[in-house]
């Protein structure tokens, strides 16, 4: 904590608010070799030479009443002697002071209306740019009452020189929740992206009936939907059609108060995402260790009956996430609410990559330069169009979008209860963090910026397993510190795409941390990671020669298959075995039970009976 001594050996200066900007005032302070500055609130600053007060420096509501003229100065003392008791006196004026309303249009049948004035601390230099950001010497701002204050105890003692001590708080070097959203982030794309491509091959290989343990069958090449288009892979059209649905919604919910019903919508979504994501596995699990080793049920059928989509299991797994997401709608502003709704995130995010897929490379790159467009025309184009930044009032909380419609930055400070602006309900569709510190605030990060390059991770995370068995070179993870384990995953193409994809997006997302730093505004992510994370899959595509083959499609890959003969012969048997091996089917250590189609892929599981060292 910096101290500042206002002293005869260290003088401040003490200036009136007035005509010139607080540049100005700080500038000849600095000429006459003051140590500090300390401006004050006066009624001259408030009229600015009008005969009015603006509209946003007085409500009439906290006390107002009628004056027969108007004396000059209207910021004099004898002007302001005449206010009315009935303005002053008020209970709600808290400063005790009335000025002139705004009287152009106004019959002044009754004479001039006077209404309470706010007397409250103001920010000098909103502007990163401002020389006040960054000025040499502590410039404060006080009220009126303070420097009243001030003026009583000179008037009171015998003193001719009053120390003061300012005291400025340090800003920290590293802001600890932009870390945390930094993590979240990274962390959320990486282990979803491996562990969905990893699941979609486990898929491909149960679905087309491929044992492994017959190493001896034939040789086949299967085309899976990884490497053909499908019905749930979208295409250019709707990768098009989707940023123009984000475009027009988010247009309207610029112009109109939609913040409420697309907030219920997605506590909807996203209790079924946790219910998907997190409840139904966690349950499962428990429910198949007491099944084996408490209750000891041996019949297969009831325990393939309760973990089924469709089961009790099931709905209690639903009913237990609607009761999580709606107890943070309605304790949205406790303390705990952050960590709740990130959870929340994460699910939606898992669930998003894991129901749309990407086909090709052609998809992807229509999909992510639209939203880098998207992203970059709603942050920096849209203020010259529009009165302020789309994005910015949006995204941001109430508090703040008050500051961007009203233009009036005190207005929550004036009217703390107005739940239109002044309530801290942002968007529920962001990673969020409070600040843990003095500042008030929050740091923020839209799910967006983490599902969209999901796509890419995801698709790279399904070519590495398709190419090489594995997507992430172990060798290179466990040696993140050696410069060179990261470079190799750059300049080896044996390396694959998913790790280079992982790297891109930490240093894209790192760049635009580094930017909200350097320019003190908020920046669109996706500005930084896009060309980092697709521009780095491009060229290596290219380089090895690759990108007009992965431009319209995934490989193909080969892998064991049975005849038709053999495959029924063993699916009679694996039935059979099914019903007179106990919990054969459902037994966790036997079972890779994906997350997300776990209302899916029980059929398929229990038709093959597969081991889990099958699998991987």
């Amino acid at each position: 904590m910096r101290e500042s001594y206002f002293s005869e050996s260290n003088p401040y200066a003490i200036v009136a608010r007035g005509d010139c900007t607080f540049e100005e005032k700080l500038s000849i302070a600095l000429e006459s070799n003051a140590k500090g500055l300390i401006i004050y609130n006066t009624l001259y600053g408030i009229y600015q030479d009008r005969l009015f007060a603006s509209s946003s420096d007085y409500d009439c509501d906290n006390g107002n009443g009628y004056v027969d003229k108007i004396i000059s100065p209207v910021y004099g003392t004898e002007m302001d002697a005449t206010m009315p008791t009935s303005c002053t006196q008020n209970s709600n004026c808290a400063s005790g002071k009335c000025v002139i309303a705004n009287f152009t249009g106004v019959s002044l049948s009754d004479g001039y209306k006077v209404c309470c004035m706010w007397d409250l601390y103001i920010t000098m230099g909103r502007d990163a740019s401002s020389s006040l950001a960054n000025a040499e010497i502590p410039v404060v701002f006080i009220t009126m009452g303070d420097m009243e204050k001030l003026q009583a105890i000179t008037n009171n003692s015998s003193l001719e020189l009053i120390e003061v001590m300012i005291f400025n708080r340090p800003d920290p070097f590293i802001y600890l929740p932009t870390i945390i959203i930094y993590i979240i982030a990274v962390l959320t794309l990486s282990i979803s992206s491996y562990y969905l491509g990893k699941r979609e091959i486990i898929n491909v290989i149960v679905d087309n009936k491929h044992y492994q343990t017959l190493s001896d069958s034939k040789q086949t090449t299967i085309h899976p939907s990884l490497s053909t288009d499908s019905n749930d892979e979208i295409h250019v059209g709707h990768a098009i059609m989707f940023v123009i649905y984000c475009a027009v919604l988010l247009t309207l919910m610029y112009f109109f108060n939609l913040k409420a019903i697309v907030t219920v919508i997605y506590v909807v979504f996203s209790s079924i995402a946790c219910a998907m994501v997190v409840f139904h596995p966690f349950l499962s699990f428990l429910w198949s260790h007491v099944s084996d080793n408490i209750l000891a049920i041996s019949s297969s059928m009831v325990k393939y009956y309760i973990l089924t989509a469709n089961s009790p299991l099931f709905a209690f797994s639903v009913f237990l996430s609607h009761l999580l997401m709606f107890s943070w709608y309605f304790h949205r502003d406790s303390w705990w609410a952050w960590l709740m709704q990130d959870l929340a995130g994460m699910c939606v995010c898992f669930l998003c990559l894991s129901v749309i897929r990407l086909p090709n490379l052609k998809v992807l790159s229509v999909l992510l330069c639209l939203a880098f467009v998207y992203d970059v025309f709603f942050v920096f184009i849209s203020p010259f169009i529009f009165s302020s930044s789309i994005m910015e009032k949006v995204a941001s909380s109430s508090s703040d979008t008050a500051y961007l419609t009203t233009g009036d930055e005190n207005y929550c400070e004036k009217y703390p209860d107005d739940q239109d602006f002044c309530s801290d309900d942002s968007l529920p569709m962001l990673f969020t963090v409070p600040s843990f510190s003095y500042y008030s605030g929050e740091t923020i990060l839209g799910l967006g910026d983490v599902i969209l390059p999901g796509f890419l991770a995801v698709w790279a995370a399904r070519y590495d397993f398709l190419e090489f068995g594995d997507c992430v070179d172990w060798s290179v993870v466990s040696d993140l510190w050696s410069v060179w384990s990261w470079w190799k995953v750059f300049v080896e193409p044996s390396q694959g795409f998913f790790w280079l994809v992982v790297q891109a997006y930490m240093v894209g997302l790192l760049l635009a941390n580094v930017a909200v730093i350097v320019f003190q505004t908020g920046q669109p992510a996706l500005l930084y990671i896009v060309p980092c994370s697709l521009g780095v899959v491009l060229y290596r595509a290219h380089r090895t020669g690759k990108l007009s083959d992965l431009w319209l499609h995934l490989p193909a890959t080969q892998t064991n298959s049975l005849d038709k003969n053999e495959e029924q012969e063993c699916l009679l048997n694996t039935n059979e075995q099914s019903h007179s091996t106990p919990a054969s089917i459902l037994e966790a250590k036997k079972l890779i039970i994906p997350i997300t189609s776990s209302m899916n892929n029980y059929t398929s599981y229990q038709n093959h009976n597969i081991e889990e060292n099958n699998l991987l």
